[in-house]
């Protein structure tokens, strides 16, 4: 069975779309990321998935019951939705655990102590259980949320940017607490962000928006090595595009011959910093100049000018010693994508 699935849906504001014929199928246990820059839609869809907008157009059903069509529209609270923001929303004046208990109105008093004790100990806070909100960190915060929305035993976990006001590193811990929470309840979850390394860490699924419009659909490792086009490609880290003139063996570039079957005359290389690498040897290798170098801590990224004038990005490891203007070389190690045209 399909734990969600979307038919075609559309949205439009005041005649301006802003999600257009998103489709979408999610498998029980499943955590799909909806990635794309503010404005894209992400959200938009998630609010019509748990109840809040509704559609333009389209079906949305879970768990094979129609919960929205033209003719069908089940209340939010009757979908069985759960939805975790970017705030926390607990009630103040509560304790932890009063409010996870709070979200357990029909369930007895034997009842509300074991659910709420096993979410304690499932999100690692069960000795805070007494503490009040604002005696808890933004961590903390997160996860008492996160426990109150999974308290009900949600058929669907919405996550609407869930970590974006957290600093650097407790945005590393969440992540991986919210992985092992969801994969240990074995929880249907869809996780809206901006941020790729959410969706990499976090997603068993990316969806990749952009002005309301999906863009591809592919795990997260297939989104990184062969992104569907160039916007895909650039939104997931740093790129290189080179030019390719069709040859006999292949593509001839300015990092060398990618040997390939040529469907086309000419093509676009996609080649990721890592598969460059900078070398001292001038056999079978490319000149370059370095003309700029960021320190990164374990590693600096440094810009190359090729003799055509083109200029690159490659990485490389911090305690390497390179400087700017030092005349080099280069060479491919590897190549990620052919956009033929």
């Amino acid at each position: 069975m399909i734990a969600l699935h979307i038919e075609n849906i559309y949205k439009k504001y005041q005649g301006k779309p802003v999600v257009v014929d998103f489709s979408l199928q999610v498998a029980p246990g499943e955590v799909v990321a909806l990635i794309g820059e503010s404005g894209s839609g992400k959200s938009t869809i998630l609010k019509m998935i748990a109840g809040f907008e509704k559609p333009s157009a389209g079906q949305i059903h879970l768990y094979g019951k129609t919960v929205y069509s033209n003719e069908i529209f089940v209340e939010p609270e009757q979908r069985q939705v759960a939805m975790v923001f970017p705030y926390h929303a607990l009630f103040p004046h509560l304790s932890a655990e009063k409010n996870i208990a709070f979200a357990l109105q029909h369930h007895n008093r034997r009842q509300k102590r074991k659910i709420v004790e096993d979410m304690l100990n499932l999100v690692g806070l069960l000795e805070f259980r007494k503490h009040k909100p604002h005696q808890l960190s933004s961590g903390q915060l997160q996860r008492i949320s996160l426990a109150r929305s999974l308290a009900i035993k949600p058929k669907l976990l919405l996550l609407d940017e869930p970590l974006s006001k957290l600093d650097v590193m407790l945005k590393k811990y969440m992540r991986e607490q919210i992985k092992r929470i969801i994969q240990q309840t074995q929880t249907t979850a869809i996780l809206v962000t901006h941020d790729k390394e959410d969706a990499f860490v976090i997603a068993d699924k990316v969806v990749v928006i952009k002005d309301g419009v999906t863009q591809q659909i592919d795990t997260p490792q297939k989104i990184y090595t062969t992104p569907h086009n160039e916007y895909v490609a650039h939104f997931f880290g740093e790129v290189n595009f080179v030019e390719g003139k069709k040859s006999c063996n292949g593509y001839n570039t300015p990092l060398g011959m990618i040997e390939t079957l040529p469907t086309t005359e000419n093509c676009t290389v996609l080649i990721r910093p890592e598969n460059v690498e900078i070398t001292t040897e001038n056999s079978d290798t490319i000149p370059v100049t370095i003309v700029k170098t960021v320190f990164y801590g374990a590693q600096q990224e440094l810009t190359l000018e090729l003799e055509n004038g083109k200029k690159i990005t490659v990485f490389i490891p911090q305690q390497q010693k390179i400087e700017v203007g030092e005349q080099l070389f280069c060479k491919l190690n590897a190549w990620d994508k052919i956009f033929e045209r």
